[in-house]
């Protein structure tokens, strides 16, 4: 399986390097070859130099340095009531202080690529007292390792001493097993994603089905369409309230929004925040326009309270995978024929009513919109 998309690579594709990670395309291989080539040219040797079996491979990102470095972590064997318990011994890397101070989080699962690993990754991470009391801490070979990779960035507060390693670390050494290099991609992504709710696309199915609505700006940088179909993860906590509009037109719909990318974000400012072209450029319209306010009461019915910026990604409020052509129609009718409508309400001329009745499954379905404006889906 791929390891950037979990497309099945037919038992080939495996690097040549390190011969533990396999890739289905080129195009997937060189987008992981930043962060990849780190660690790849000396993998192999490493694992020929294992002091002895009750070393296993792990993976030390030091906290002042540039680059990860592959590590053997010694296991050592405490008896716990009944049973032999075997844990790493940590203090070579996290510091001898460290041995009852660290924190120990589990990974079974890439939330990125909406992934399950298949087995435990368990990292631990150390902050001196120093670090703990708000001091500068950012982890810098973690930040160079990640930030290496075309669009990813770390929580600003992803620092201290951080080793990883695969298995339980609780079983006992033969179960515990050698980081991989599947594994230290696994680490990367769940850098970028700890403590973070940021809604993301992942590169395959195996989540649900939803549609990318583009900006002009991401247009251009990327040759995009209006609207193209991603999938995302179910588990992750949406970035605003559902769509009324698309509530009353039959389709339930919740707008999201994803993170800006490095190149999106530089690009935006170099032409000057959200003002003139890039204003334009960074406009979402059709996001927009899906949270109309539909309270004929409320002194805000007929207007956006949310301007949204930028890419946005829109799914299905029950979760259930989204039809795309669905999706597009629903977007085009609120542009193309329910916003001018409301414009025309609340310059008086026609009223409340009238542009309400518009708002509904069955006018939704006879609709037959203009293909010449098709915004396309890719």
């Amino acid at each position: 399986m791929c390891i950037m998309c979990q497309s099945d690579t037919g038992g080939s594709g495996r690097c040549k390097g390190c011969q533990s990670v396999s890739y289905c395309s080129e195009q997937c291989q060189s987008v992981d070859r930043p962060a990849h080539q780190l660690l790849c040219s000396s993998y192999l040797t490493f694992l020929q130099s294992r002091p002895s079996d009750l070393h296993k491979l792990g993976i030390w990102f030091p906290r002042k340095n540039k680059s990860p470095k592959l590590v053997w972590v010694p296991m050592t064997t405490k008896r716990e009531g009944r049973f032999d318990r075997h844990h790493p011994e940590l203090g070579p890397f996290l510091g001898s202080s460290a041995s009852k101070a660290f924190s120990e989080t589990t990974v079974t699962q890439n939330q990125r690529r909406g992934v399950h690993i298949g087995h435990d990754i368990y990292i631990y991470i150390y902050h001196s007292q120093q670090q703990q009391n708000h001091e500068p801490f950012a982890n810098k070979s973690l930040r160079h390792a990640a930030q290496a990779c075309r669009g990813m960035t770390i929580p600003s507060g992803a620092g201290g001493q951080l080793v990883a390693i695969a298995g339980r670390a609780d079983a006992s050494p033969s179960e515990v097993a050698d980081m991989t290099l599947c594994d230290f991609r696994h680490v990367l992504d769940w850098s970028s994603t700890h403590g973070d709710n940021t809604v993301r696309e992942t590169p395959t199915g195996g989540t649900i089905r939803a549609v990318r609505i583009s900006c002009r700006l991401e247009q251009l940088l990327y040759g995009r369409g209006v609207f193209c179909t991603v999938f995302v993860q179910s588990n992750l906590p949406f970035a605003s309230k559902p769509s009324p509009l698309s509530d009353a037109l039959g389709v339930p719909l919740q707008v999201c929004k994803p993170r800006r990318t490095e190149l999106e974000s530089g690009t935006a400012d170099l032409l000057g925040s959200a003002q003139g072209e890039a204003g334009g450029g960074l406009r979402n319209t059709y996001a927009t326009a899906l949270m109309t306010e539909m309270d004929v009461f409320s002194t805000s019915w007929g207007t956006s309270p949310t301007m949204f910026e930028g890419g946005a990604v829109i799914a299905r409020w029950d979760r259930a995978d989204l039809d795309p052509s669905s999706a597009i129609r629903v977007c085009r009718y609120c542009v193309e024929v329910l916003q001018p409508l409301f414009r025309r309400a609340l310059a008086g001329m026609v009223t409340r009513d009238d542009a309400m009745r518009e708002v509904s499954p069955s006018k939704l379905a006879a609709w037959a919109p203009n293909p010449a404006e098709d915004g396309g889906l890719v």
